[in-house]
């Protein structure tokens, strides 16, 4: 198996189809499985997933279902599952590019590395990242942990990696991809594909750009939790760690301001 395609979902059923199909017609790919994850969903996405299952029998598409344990574990329990050499994700109400999967891996073995996202529509990159002359943005540990560009849906990545990382982390509701990109950020070789190659369902915009305070809270408060346990790790120090918490409070208080003056 060449790449596992990882979808949990919640209550998705309006959108999951759309995400299930842009998955199985990747072209130029020719081993991939898709694994879904219900996440103690209380709708009919099931049922639409299994509808997709008798319609490509000899696609391996499988379904997995848990309590509603939050979409780290979720994620979580299909990586355990994965055959593939590589991992990537897609978010139940997102859809990619027929050629995302194609072109991602092309750029990993081309530039020699490990894990690669590619930017979403309309997504822009913003300092501290930099698109060099190959096309893509290299992350650093530092950068990451000054701005996390990366939405799940982008990425794909080798599996073996996670044998130094870890999973993502569990019971943290809020920024928990983000503790893993930083763990992937240290130890191994990291990019961004400066092409948008998928489309965020309903148009959603990364950490910030609207939504409510509650939203912005739990968010910073995920951001605070990562520091914490990178400073409990001494992977930063306890200076490092106070500046980064600043950071990302001034950031929080900014973003607050300004979606109140947008209402």
């Amino acid at each position: 198996m060449q790449v596992s395609i990882i979808i949990p979902f919640y209550n998705a059923e309006n959108t999951i189809q759309k995400a299930i199909l842009s998955a199985i017609h990747q072209q130029g790919i020719d081993r991939m499985e898709v694994i879904c994850v219900n996440d103690g969903s209380t709708d009919q996405g099931h049922a639409v997933i299994e509808k997709i299952q008798a319609q490509y029998p000899h696609f391996p598409i499988y379904l997995i279902h848990q309590t509603n344990q939050g979409v780290a574990s979720a994620r979580n329990v299909g990586m355990k599952m994965a055959k593939g050499e590589y991992i990537a994700f897609l978010d139940a109400d997102d859809v990619w590019h027929s050629e995302k999967t194609k072109i991602q891996l092309q750029k990993m073995r081309e530039f020699h590395l490990d894990f690669l996202a590619c930017r979403r529509h309309p997504q822009k990159l913003l300092f501290p990242y930099k698109v060099n002359a190959k096309g893509y943005a290299p992350v650093s540990f530092r950068q990451m942990l000054f701005r996390n560009e990366i939405q799940p849906s982008t990425v794909i990545f080798k599996k073996k990696i996670l044998e130094k990382t870890g999973d993502f982390v569990e019971g943290q509701r809020h920024a928990e991809d983000h503790y893993l990109w930083l763990m992937i950020s240290r130890f191994f070789t990291m990019g961004i594909w400066d092409e948008n190659l998928i489309t965020a369902g309903g148009g959603k915009k990364s950490f910030g750009a609207s939504g409510l305070s509650a939203d912005l809270s739990a968010m910073a408060k995920g951001f605070q939790q990562n520091l914490q346990r990178l400073e409990e790790q001494k992977i930063i120090s306890k200076v490092e760690s106070f500046f980064y918490s600043l950071l990302y409070q001034m950031k929080y208080l900014f973003l607050r301001f300004r979606n109140k003056t947008n209402i």
